[in-house]
């Protein structure tokens, strides 16, 4: 039997500032490995 992650994020959504570069961008990776969904600021 192989054991499934569980995620404590998972099917949550979490807004991130910043997302685009730096440590913004390297949150919202970690979040969306932990199954989330990312909101973020549209571009101007």
């Amino acid at each position: 039997m192989i054991a499934r992650a569980t995620y404590p994020y998972q099917g949550h959504v979490v807004l991130v500032t910043g997302a685009g570069t730096g440590i913004g961008r390297a949150t919202a990776r970690a979040f969306l490995e932990q199954g989330t969904t990312i909101a973020k600021e549209p571009s101007p």
